[in-house]
């Protein structure tokens, strides 16, 4: 049986504490894995790598186009492996297929996509663009 760890900072870690929690199938009440309970100090660490990820502006200091690229190949790819998303949320939820996939998996990748859309389109008096410039508008 898979046990999984904490996330934090883009890698699994370890908990600070040592209490898991049982992720069981509602339909058949097999054990499908465990997962750290998280505690305070868990969510202080993944609070200050946030903070220190967002001092470091590398997503903000992107050109948008990449940014745009990303959350549309985030959307893509959620929807390249539906199927196999569609079951983990089946087994862990005790939804049908069905549900799982049209009610979750599809409106996550429509989410992805929709905001990588308009990752270019919001701006006040300036245009983002690609690479150390400034655009503006004349009005």
């Amino acid at each position: 049986m898979p046990q999984h760890q904490l996330f934090i900072n883009g890698r699994a870690e370890d908990s600070a504490g040592s209490r898991r929690i049982d992720v069981i199938n509602p339909a058949t009440g097999e054990l499908l894995s465990t997962v750290p309970d998280g505690d305070a100090p868990d969510v202080d660490r993944a609070v200050a790598a946030a903070r220190a990820s967002f001092e470091k502006k590398s997503w903000r200091g992107m050109d948008p186009s990449k940014r745009e690229r990303i959350l549309w190949n985030i959307g893509e790819l959620l929807l390249k492996y539906r199927t196999e998303l569609a079951t983990i949320i089946t087994e862990e939820s005790g939804k049908t297929l069905r549900e799982s996939a049209g009610a979750d998996v599809m409106p996550a990748a429509d989410c992805f996509r929709y905001y990588g859309g308009w990752v270019r389109k919001i701006y006040g008096e300036t245009i983002p663009v690609d690479g150390p410039y400034f655009n503006y508008t004349l009005r």
